[in-house]
């Protein structure tokens, strides 16, 4: 039987990373710290989709069940609007540093304004999961040592008939590609006495960290624009266990776009060992 090397080390980050923030969430209840926290929040958005992505990947290693359009959909696409929620708390809390007197004055329209756009495109996502069209014949994946039937039905492309989810995706990251560049440059020209009030990560860290996440931010939108203009295709992920493990591209895409954007964020601003936890939103 093959080893499915890289997909068992997505799956390993990804519950190793899962029961990380699942400790983090626990010591914040039993510590009793706010529960409107920044951080708070992140961990419980990251959970949420690292629940997904955990889900995604175990299936593709485990099960042999039919796969559908709309299970396909839901665990491969459902956590990118809780991904970008969850990074892009990262820029607002800078933005409430920043600026704590337009920060009061504006936060209500913030507020829903960030929550609208999160669960507005998780939403619609679900929608177009929902009632998206039956695949054509070229939406599958080339599955092996299949009947034709079998693969018609059960076989889908990584990335689906509709350009719908890239160009949310692309729009999305490139925007937090943008603020985060912004908002982490201006964090960076603070004053040493108000910079140590908020972080303990030394501004060569947070330099670094900022940078690593732009990257992250930006490529993957990039991706995206390439994809849909068919200039830049990441292969299929094989979605039965028997069809064989992912190619490398797609292994070093994950972990760059999704697992360790989200363990620098943890590791150096909601960690109570390694940074100052978020504060509070209000």
């Amino acid at each position: 039987m093959e080893i499915l090397g890289l997909k068992l080390l997505l799956l390993i980050t990804n519950f190793s990373i899962l029961t990380y923030v699942l400790m983090l969430v626990i010591h914040h209840y039993q510590s009793n710290y706010d529960k409107k926290s920044w951080a708070f929040l992140f961990h419980i958005l990251t959970f949420l989709w690292l629940v997904f992505r955990g889900l995604f990947w175990l299936s593709t290693l485990t099960s042999l069940m039919k796969w559908s359009s709309a299970i396909f959909f839901v665990l491969y696409w459902m956590p990118t609007p809780l991904e970008f929620g969850a990074f892009m708390l990262l820029p607002l809390y800078f933005a409430q540093i920043l600026y704590p007197i337009e920060w009061k004055k504006y936060w209500t329209y913030v507020r829903p304004i960030y929550f609208g756009l999160t669960i507005g495109i998780f939403l619609f996502q679900s929608i177009w999961s929902y009632f998206k069209p039956p695949p054509t014949q070229d939406d599958h994946l080339h599955c092996e040592n299949v009947v034709d039937d079998y693969i018609a039905e059960k076989c889908f492309r990584t990335e689906g008939s509709t350009n719908a989810f890239r160009e949310i995706t692309a729009i999305c990251f490139l925007f937090l590609a943008f603020i985060q560049c912004w908002f982490g440059i201006q964090i960076l020209k603070m004053d040493k006495y108000r910079y140590e009030q908020y972080f303990i990560t030394s501004p060569e860290i947070l330099s670094i960290v900022n940078i690593l996440l732009v990257i992250s931010f930006t490529s993957r939108s990039f991706y995206q624009i390439m994809a849909i203009n068919q200039l830049l295709i990441l292969p299929d992920i094989p979605l039965q266990p028997y069809d064989g493990d992912v190619q490398i591209a797609i292994f070093v895409a994950c972990e760059l776009w999704i697992y360790i954007p989200t363990l620098l964020i943890l590791l150096t601003f909601t960690s109570r060992t390694m940074g100052n936890i978020l504060p509070s939103s209000k």
